[in-house]
Parts: C-alpha cells; structure tokens; sequence
C-alpha cells in the first residue's frame, strides 16, 4: 500500500502548511515527520499519523493511525497512543501513559507516569493529571482534577462523581459512606483511616465547586 502524500495528510490535519519543505515521511511507516522532531528509528509512523515541529518522542512509544502531535509535544518511554489522538502544543506525557482511541489532549496539558486514559476523552488545555490515575471512556475534564498523595495511596477524582484511590475506582458516595472499612479491610491504622477520611470530604467539596455532584448525589 503506497504511503499518504502530502495532500492526503492536510485533509486529515488541516492546520498543516501547504508546502511539505522541512517535513518527511518516517522511514517506518511512512507517517509525516518535520525535521526538528526527535523520533527513534525504531518507532512506526503510521502513513495517516503526523508528528509537528520539535516533537521529541521516547523509547518504545507506539502510535495509533490518524494520530497528531501538533508541535513541542514530550513524550516519554513506553507511552501508547491509540488511533484519532490529537495531542495539542506543548503537552508532555510521562512515561508509560496510554491513551485510547479518539483522545484529545488540549494545550499544554500533561500526564503524570502511568497515567491511562479511556477511549473519545477530553482533556482540555493546561490540565494535569497525576500519576497513576485511570481517566475511564467519554470522560471531559476541563479543570484539573484534585489529586492527593496520602500517606498510603494516591485519592483522587477521576471523572464524574467517581474517585480512584490506588486501584480502586468508586463513586464517591460508596466512599463517603465505605471509607474506613475500606481503610481496615487493607490494614490501615486508626490514624490513616481518620486520613482518607479527610481526603474524601476534601475531594467531595472540590467536586461539589466544580458541578461534578450535586447535593442529591452525594
């Protein structure tokens, strides 16, 4: 199968200029590369995909079809992209983040090492996401969302009405009302349990401000 010409490309992203000067097609792959990115040998291209100026990509990434990284994108090692991603100006994805299909990344956005994010999200411009955290499919955050570093796991919001603390992902009125027996059932101690108890009030008000809850549903 023959590798999309410049022409094809712009059809799939438009904000490309009509000249290809100071743009080739990626040895693997064939995908549009500028000449001031940063790609591995090794990486595939796919022919649809296109990575902008001064993109700097890690080991081991691995790129959907359809994908584009606009320009002074950092990507880390190990991250997965699916296919229909735009990743905007700017952003810096850690290592071993994973996006799924039809992803957008806004402006300046950044995620945090082994962050994973579900399938057609929305993350919008200077938003970050920290470490860890499973943004689940036709999820839209515009703000970032509160993020805590207990004593034991990270708590945090991670759509709506739902919170992740470590690998467990619930909606917060089972944490409201589960919190410490959560806590005991995993060996915290008294004083930890009274901590996450704090964390998931905090996260509730943070949640109430921003319109991810109403009072019905807390």
């Amino acid at each position: 199968m023959e590798a999309m010409d410049w022409a094809g490309i712009r059809k799939l992203a438009t904000w490309l200029p009509e000249s290809s000067d100071g743009w080739s097609q990626h040895a693997k792959g064939g995908g549009w590369v500028h000449d001031s990115a940063t790609v591995p040998q090794n990486t595939v291209v796919p022919d649809t995909t296109v990575v902008g100026k001064r993109v700097t990509l890690g080991n081991g990434v691995r790129l959907g079809e359809r994908v584009t990284l606009v320009k002074r994108v950092m990507i880390g090692h190990g991250v997965t992209i699916g296919d229909d991603a735009t990743v905007g100006n700017r952003v810096i994805l850690f290592n071993y983040a994973r996006l799924g299909d039809g992803v957008t990344l806004g402006d300046d956005a950044t995620l945090g090492t082994n962050v994973t994010i579900g399938n057609r999200v929305t993350i919008g411009d200077d938003v970050t996401i920290g470490s860890g955290v499973t943004i689940g499919d036709d999820e839209t955050l515009q703000v970032t969302p509160i993020y805590i570093l207990g004593t034991r796991y990270f708590i945090a919001c991670v759509g709506r009405d739902l919170i992740q603390s470590g690998c467990i992902t619930k909606p917060l009125a089972w944490w409201l009302e589960n919190v410490e027996s959560c806590a005991r059932q995993h060996n915290y101690t008294p004083r930890q349990q009274r901590e996450y108890r704090g964390h998931i009030d905090a996260i509730a008000a943070w949640m109430k401000l921003h319109g991810m809850i109403t009072e019905e549903g807390e």
